[in-house]
């Protein structure tokens, strides 16, 4: 079943998302983004959200059914390092692409003033962080 608060996230990024090698004249909007590991980036989407076929089994415990979403983010800074491994991916360097998967998304985003754009609702499972 899919998580129409995630699909508000995947919205958002896709809104925002600007390429600035293709256009250096729009500077991209950054985003501050938060997991519940400690892990903090400054960012801005690179992507916005794609169709991912992933190729999981229906037997995987990743396999959400029908199809995924994820969208990329260009990390400017770590703010603050993970305290434990976020998924099964790399930790985000800067200056390097980084996907944003059901399964690694955040716990909020949040402008550079701090004012939240997105939240994680209190009622949808913490099943992303896998330790």
């Amino acid at each position: 079943m899919r998580c129409t608060n995630y699909m508000d996230l995947m919205s958002l990024l896709d809104a925002h998302v600007v390429l600035p090698e293709w256009c250096p004249e729009i500077q991209p909007k950054e985003f501050v983004i938060y997991w519940d590991n400690g892990l903090i980036v400054r960012c801005y989407s690179s992507t916005g959200m794609e169709e991912n076929d992933c190729s999981l089994e229906e037997d995987d415990p990743l396999y959400m059914g029908g199809e995924t979403y994820w969208a990329g983010i260009m990390v400017l800074e770590v703010i603050q390092q993970a305290r434990v491994k976020l998924g099964l991916f790399y930790p985000p360097t800067a200056n390097k692409g980084w996907p944003i998967e059901e399964w690694t998304a955040p716990s909020k985003v949040t402008d550079l003033n701090g004012q939240v754009l997105w939240s994680r609702r209190e009622d949808t499972p913490d099943w992303r962080l896998m330790r």
